[in-house]
């Protein structure tokens, strides 16, 4: 088959990650988020 009516899908590979707020107005959340890169590295942002 043509390769231009099937394109290449990109590699991204997207990652929900939840974890919990150190914060003292956040006691018992869970922060909640969508990442395609590392969800450690992304977690480390914040």
């Amino acid at each position: 088959m043509n390769e231009s009516f099937f394109p290449k899908r990109p590699s991204a590979a997207p990652k929900i990650y939840a974890f919990a707020s150190t914060h003292q107005d956040h006691v018992g959340l869970l922060k909640v988020g969508y990442t395609e890169r590392e969800a450690s590295d992304r977690i480390a942002e914040q």
